[in-house]
């Protein structure tokens, strides 16, 4: 194999974590000798073992110093639940890494590289470090900011209309875009609507990973407990009145897909870091459709100075507006 089919083994290792490791960074690690992979990890839990320390758990044998690991984050220098993987790097006599992206938390951002060099640990950094940054967008966003990164979604016909009335429900995309929506909902630590789309539609914001992974349901609002309604049907659900409610919750993304209301305040207030909108350009309109917000025009005003990206979905047309530097 070569270095990248390495590295992105090592991603597919921290990808197993996804869902159960918030707030932390999902992490992976493989371990290669004469070129052959020996052993590979992750990070499991929150406040579990850590990738590296799992990696070489796995590992019957001591290590010779020929060994190379491949790693898709900077070994921590902190300790907290667990010791610091740089020192037990260094302990444990590995003599090479290979990390893919530097850890920006404050507690480590470029430490945990600088004891390994200082130990004599040949350390190469940023092989696939895009690739692997996919992995943590919401963990990045989060120790930066202290705020989850916001996704927002909303889906259309071709006139901007989102129902055919006020408090009406309207299937409105096609099968290929509620597709991407359930993958889009498993990358997530957290589905957000708001209080009149939860009383209207319903909706069961499910994501139905296959590992039993669901994200936590959040109903921005005042509304009581109600087991009539499906987000409440067991106790994966937070009710909150402003995103400061989530500090601390553990959840570093958030797809926010309340109707027209929630959606137009977040895009007017600059809550957001990426923006899904889909396009059903086979629906026909309403009489006096429901306008997803107060004009395309405005929306088009927020959502400038983003990488924008558009592709065919089946009858629905996705328009992906993101940030830059996010």
């Amino acid at each position: 194999m070569d270095v990248e089919a390495l590295m992105r083994l090592a991603i597919a290792e921290a990808a197993k974590g996804h869902g159960f490791v918030s707030p932390n960074p999902k992490v992976g690690a493989v371990l290669v000798k004469n070129g052959k992979v020996v052993s590979t990890g992750y990070h499991k839990f929150f406040g579990d073992a850590h990738a590296e320390v799992n990696c070489l758990n796995s590992y019957a044998q001591s290590l010779e110093g020929d060994e190379i690991m491949y790693v898709t984050l900077e070994p921590c220098a902190h300790e907290g639940k667990q010791p610091a993987c740089a020192d037990y790097l260094i302990n444990k006599g590995m003599r090479r890494v290979v990390v893919a992206n530097m850890d920006p938390n404050p507690k480590v951002a470029g430490l945990g590289i600088k004891r390994l060099r200082a130990a004599g640990v040949n350390v190469e950094v940023g092989l696939l470090n895009e690739e692997a940054a996919k992995l943590n967008f919401g963990f990045f966003k989060y120790i930066k900011t202290n705020r989850p990164y916001l996704i927002l979604k909303i889906a259309m016909n071709m006139f901007g209309q989102i129902a055919p009335l006020p408090r009406a429900r309207a299937q409105i995309s096609g099968l290929k875009a509620g597709r991407f929506v359930k993958d889009l909902r498993s990358k997530v630590d957290g589905i957000l609507v708001g209080a009149g789309t939860l009383q209207v539609d319903n909706p069961e914001l499910a994501a139905g990973c296959v590992n039993g992974y669901e994200p936590r349901r959040i109903v921005l609002g005042d509304v009581q407990s109600d087991l009539t309604l499906k987000v409440f049907r067991d106790q994966n659900f937070l009710v909150i009145r402003s995103l400061d409610e989530l500090e601390g919750a553990g959840i570093t993304s958030v797809l926010v897909e309340g109707g027209a209301q929630v959606f137009t305040s977040f895009l007017e207030q600059g809550l957001w870091d990426e923006v899904y909108i889909f396009v059903n350009e086979k629906k026909p309109g309403f009489k006096a459709g429901l306008l997803a917000f107060d004009g395309l025009p405005i929306a088009l005003r927020l959502l400038q100075n983003c990488a924008f990206e558009t592709e065919v979905m089946g009858e629905d047309r996705l328009y992906n507006f993101k940030l830059l530097g996010n």
